[in-house]
């Protein structure tokens, strides 16, 4: 999803304030999600070497033993943290990380 339409005008402190735009780009959401199971974020101008720390920092919590990620453990009360289901899948003896999960 190309999120440069509702974010990134000209100008980068001012966002497009259009709701017909708003409007269109929730619909193209909402039709990859149902359509897809998942949409990619693109033009959103977040900077690569923070990009890249992000990424870095989710690796070394996985790196982490099953005690010390439990530490963390997101739970009903506790919305933000480590889930073992969701952010992490076994793939022989590499895992994937899930960097970005995105909920409405």
């Amino acid at each position: 999803m190309d999120i440069s339409s509702i974010c990134c005008q000209d100008d980068e402190s001012h966002s497009n304030s259009d709701p017909a735009v708003t409007e269109e780009f929730v619909k193209q959401v909402g039709s990859a999600c149902r359509e897809w199971g998942f949409f990619q974020v693109i033009n959103h101008r977040v900077p690569l070497d923070r990009h890249q720390r992000i990424n870095s920092v989710a690796e070394e919590l996985f790196q982490q033993s099953l005690e010390e990620k439990r530490k963390v453990r997101k739970d009903e009360v506790k919305t933000m943290g480590y889930y073992n289901r969701q952010h992490r899948k076994n793939v022989g003896s590499k895992f994937l990380i899930l960097v970005w999960r995105t909920r409405l």
